[in-house]
């Protein structure tokens, strides 16, 4: 009887440390904070999704937040890389790839930064949610190819 409880015990711990590890990686699918330019997916049917945070920075952690909380709404539609850039200087240097496109000045770390298909954010706040919702809608639906960045983030 005691070994049979035993028995129960592990194979239960065993399946909720496999939910818990299923759960990460469908995550990292629609949100990766942690993001490398060897782990972007250039394929065209999500849109591509990129944000430039501080480790410190309570308006890109909310920002990080917000974007994990619609992802019901735009796990389909989206991925998210994440690179921080204030301890990461190659992270840095992907920002200012996209800070130049966009016609903005280079070597400022002022985050979050974020691009979503052709239009590009500086700054949050809650206030924030509706356009991006409504943009990351737009975007999907209108682009034709929806990573327009890969040449940009794979020429030297």
């Amino acid at each position: 009887m005691k070994k049979g409880f035993i028995i129960a015990g592990v194979v239960l711990v065993l399946a909720f440390a496999g939910s818990l590890v299923f759960l990460t990686m469908s995550n990292k699918e629609y949100l990766n904070k942690n993001a490398k330019l060897a782990d972007i997916n250039y394929e065209t049917d999500k849109l591509n999704i990129y944000v430039f945070f501080g480790s410190t920075c309570p308006h890109c952690e909310e920002l990080l937040n917000y974007l994990d909380s619609i992802r019901k709404d735009f796990d389909d539609m989206v991925r998210i890389y994440g690179f921080e850039v204030w301890e990461n200087e190659e992270n840095g240097q992907i920002m200012d790839k996209f800070l130049s496109k966009f016609g903005e000045e280079t070597g400022s770390r002022s985050v979050p930064f974020f691009i979503i298909g052709e239009e590009d954010f500086s700054g949050y706040s809650s206030s924030d949610g509706m356009e991006i919702r409504e943009t990351i809608t737009n975007q999907y639906e209108n682009l034709k190819n929806l990573d327009n960045y890969k040449s940009l983030l794979t020429s030297e």
